[in-house]
């Protein structure tokens, strides 16, 4: 056999075995699954466990298997005050949390924190998907490596409780209300007439049903999981806080996974999305009736304008440390879906 044929043959074989270890290589990343474990605190009745559950449901099959999801409801695997550690450890890959928890990482979140940013849960969604959402995601990628996959929008915040209806802010004068343990919220509160008490979600009904407490503030669906409407006979819409949750997601997965999964990633995250708003306009929909039908007496405020006009200085107080780009890009793009 010539040197030359000899040549060739090894160049076959180097080629050959190459190609081989290449397709194995493939094959072996293709048969090996991206594992997510999401995790929230809410229950299996909520909007966002039934949206996660949409994202398992569409990641595994589109993916035929290798993108694999489970998700853990309840707080099996911690709290939302950990959510963001977790992730970085790489305990959990994804969590529901609200966005004020996030606003000390990223002070941009804390745009929605302030009252009176939106007056419905179409319109905040409708600037989200303007681009909005991705714009707040990419910096919060850029502190944590933690993306926003999908936004869990529920709608706006009312405030309920026993003193009776809510028509103007002389009505809240000295109210001691319930809030969560954020600067804002309590400002807001301080700036509208009412007593804010930051207490712990979980002391929320025996406040009430003490008199700890006059009153609280949260969505339909909140009232009714936790059967508030038992120590709470009044609801006024004052609609004052539009804060929504999302599902923060490990960025480095989503970086380093294939360009066909990350589609499909990208996918499951829209239809997450989808299930989450649906669910809960539903839920706000027949929420009103179903507390109602509990006995609550519940009223819609004729003009929020007074309301607006007193938490206006929250704007300019909060809007340097949130930053002139997030607000001058938030409200022209609510002045564009408002079509004014």
């Amino acid at each position: 056999m010539s040197k030359k044929t000899i040549a060739m043959l090894l160049v076959i074989a180097l080629v050959g075995a190459s190609l081989g270890m290449a397709g194995g290589a493939k094959e072996g990343a293709e048969a090996k699954p991206i594992y997510l474990k999401l995790g929230l605190e809410s229950n299996k009745e909520s909007a966002q466990y039934k949206a996660m559950v949409a994202y398992k449901e569409y990641a595994e099959k589109k993916s035929n298997g290798r993108i694999k999801v489970d998700v853990f409801d309840s707080g099996q695997l911690g709290v939302d005050k950990e959510a963001v550690s977790m992730i970085k450890m790489g305990t959990v890959q994804g969590w529901d949390i609200n966005t004020s928890l996030l606003s000390a990482i990223e002070p941009s979140f804390m745009i929605f924190d302030l009252p009176y940013m939106t007056t419905s849960q179409e319109e905040l969604v409708k600037i989200l998907e303007k681009n909005f959402g991705k714009f707040l995601s990419d910096k919060l990628v850029a502190k944590t490596e933690i993306m926003v996959a999908s936004w869990f929008v529920r709608g706006p915040r009312n405030v309920y409780g026993n003193k009776g209806p809510i028509n103007s802010p002389k009505d809240m004068a000295g109210m001691k209300i319930r809030v969560m343990q954020n600067p804002i919220m309590v400002k807001t509160m301080e700036l509208l007439g009412a007593k804010p008490v930051p207490l712990a979600a979980s002391e929320r009904y025996m406040a009430l049903q003490t008199g700890v407490v006059d009153a609280a503030e949260g969505v339909f669906s909140l009232v009714i999981n936790q059967k508030e409407y038992e120590v709470a006979k009044f609801m006024s819409m004052t609609g004052h806080f539009n804060t929504p949750n999302c599902l923060i997601m490990d960025y480095r997965i989503y970086k380093n996974a294939a360009a066909e999964l990350k589609q499909i990633m990208d996918e499951a995250a829209k239809e997450c999305q989808r299930v989450s708003i649906e669910t809960d306009k539903a839920m706000n929909d027949a929420g009103r009736k179903i507390l109602e039908e509990k006995g609550m007496k519940i009223n819609d405020i004729a003009d929020l304008t007074p309301f607006e006009t007193l938490v206006k200085p929250l704007h300019d107080e909060y809007g340097p440390k949130i930053g002139k780009d997030v607000m001058d890009r938030f409200f022209a793009l609510r002045k564009e879906v408002r079509g004014k």
